[in-house]
């Protein structure tokens, strides 16, 4: 007899593919999320804080956090029991490309308006 999903074995696999990170010892409530939302965003605006004070690494920075956080969405994303580690990565990682935007906005904004003026 077959399973519709394949073999015992990787369907007792896939079974306990969430058991570690949603195995319920822990009750979702809105302080908690409060609370890991905060420390997320702490993370993010201190890497960007990082990064607006050390322009002399604004392109490695750059290709770090775009490269890095790309890779942290991924395992994130496929591999939840890890997002205890790949959440704040992402939040420094993504931290580190706020620093140029500013730049470049107030850059397009200067541009705009001298050749709107004179």
């Amino acid at each position: 007899m077959t399973l519709p999903y394949g073999n015992l074995k990787s369907l007792l696999k896939r079974e306990g593919a969430f058991s570690g990170a949603w195995a319920g010892t822990e009750v979702m409530n809105l302080q908690g999320v409060i609370n890991k939302s905060g420390i997320l965003m702490l993370l993010c605006l201190g890497s960007a804080a990082f990064s607006w004070t050390h322009p002399e690494l604004r392109m490695v920075l750059v290709l770090v956090g775009l490269i890095g956080g790309f890779i942290a969405w991924l395992v994130g994303t496929f591999k939840p029991t890890t997002s205890p580690v790949a959440a704040p990565a992402y939040a420094v990682l993504e931290g580190w490309l706020w620093e140029p935007s500013p730049r470049f906005s107030n850059f397009a904004i200067q541009e705009s308006w001298s050749t709107r003026c004179c």
